[in-house]
């Protein structure tokens, strides 16, 4: 369906807490499509990119962008925000990106250097918006393994995040000849 950037209204949505859902306000930065546009040129030449984007474009999911620096970087899955009446319209959830903490590379990642500072920005928000994919392409899976996450299981969080950095993160960073993680933790 689309990809829709969350400019200026702000919005309360659900945050994810170590154990259970709460509430949250994130006020959008008000530049998310100047924001959008930036990252998906500086990954302009990476064709996992292009295929998370086009992959989401043409599903039946509507999923939100929202850049704020009121939160760390995740991903909303859509089954937390349907009980919500203005936010159950994104049914692929909202990536939320913070431009204000950037990955930084640990030297347990593969091609890292002194010199090599925060991966570009639009790392970020494709590793949230492999999130996304991992909605669409393994439904089930990811909305089972979400709930045990949220629950507190570290395992179903991991099994998530190496899924992701296996299948979209690390690609990119590949693709852009920049460091990668391992492990999702390091």
């Amino acid at each position: 369906m689309a990809l829709k950037l969350i400019q200026n209204a702000a919005l309360e949505a659900p945050a994810q807490g170590a154990e259970t859902m709460h509430i949250g306000a994130y006020k959008p930065r008000g530049d998310s499509i100047d924001q959008y546009m930036t990252c998906r040129e500086i990954l302009g030449s990476s064709s996992t990119a292009t295929l998370i984007e086009k992959t989401l474009m043409e599903s039946d999911k509507v999923v939100g962008v929202l850049f704020t620096d009121q939160a760390d970087s995740m991903h909303i899955p859509g089954h937390v925000l349907e009980a919500h009446d203005t936010l159950k319209i994104y049914t692929g959830g909202i990536a939320l990106v913070n431009p204000a903490s950037p990955l930084n590379p640990s030297s347990k990642w593969r091609g890292y250097s002194d010199d090599c500072g925060s991966l570009p920005l639009g790392v970020s928000l494709f590793h949230e918006l492999g999130h996304a994919k991992q909605g669409v392409e393994k439904t089930v899976w990811y909305n089972e393994t979400t709930r045990a996450a949220m629950a507190g299981d570290k395992t179903a969080r991991l099994s998530i995040e190496q899924d992701n950095l296996a299948s979209h993160e690390n690609k990119i960073c590949d693709e852009m000849g920049l460091p990668y993680r391992r492990k999702y933790e390091d």
